[in-house]
């Protein structure tokens, strides 16, 4: 048929979501390959935090979901390449939660464990026996995800591999029908000082 009739019934946000799911499916690929090129930047969590909540905010609210930002304050910058990472947990986040549910993204610091960015949700969880299935490419938890939420495992899988290319790790603690909290750690090799901070681009 016609375009118009190829494409009604899809808005600006669908469209946005399936383009980002190939840009996933890309990723996953040129990782397997050995061939994922990270961008690194020093980072300001408190505002990657920020982008975060932005991103999701009109998503939450038409299922009214409270968004709870945690960020300690002081945090330094960070060597890192964190879009991707910060972008599939958060969406995660949210499209896992059911109407009326919270959804709490939270960034910390210290000397000796280094970053760690953290997102939690009172969502449909995970069965702990299958994280080792929803870490790997194109892995699916459950079938009745598959149609219902579509990207479950590839998000996770990509933020796991992310993550290990940055040197750091991922934890994920969940139950199901309570919710999932997803933990990415990077070394504290990977903070940089304020001054480096200032001169990065």
């Amino acid at each position: 048929g016609s375009p118009a009739a190829t494409t009604r019934g899809f808005g600006a946000a669908e469209f946005r979501e399936v383009g980002g799911m190939i840009n996933d499916v890309l990723d996953v690929s040129r990782i397997e390959a050995g061939a994922m090129a990270l961008h690194e930047e020093p980072v300001d969590l408190v505002r990657a935090v920020e982008e975060c909540v932005a991103m999701v905010e009109q998503r939450a609210e038409a299922k009214e979901i409270a968004l709870v930002k945690q960020v300690q304050p002081g945090l330094p910058a960070m060597m890192a390449d964190v879009t991707r990472i910060k972008q599939n947990l958060v969406t995660n986040a949210v499209k896992f939660t059911e109407q009326g549910g919270d959804v709490r993204v939270e960034a910390t610091w210290s000397a000796d464990a280094g970053h760690a960015l953290v997102v939690s949700d009172t969502g449909i969880g995970i069965d702990p026996k299958d994280i080792p299935k929803v870490l790997m490419p194109f892995g699916q938890a459950h079938r009745a995800f598959t149609r219902a939420h579509e990207g479950f495992g590839l998000g996770l899988s990509l933020v796991h591999s992310l993550t290990e290319e940055h040197g750091g790790s991922l934890e994920i603690d969940s139950v199901p029908g309570k919710g999932t909290t997803v933990t990415v750690r990077f070394p504290k090799s990977r903070t940089v000082s304020d001054a480096a901070a200032d001169a990065g681009p």
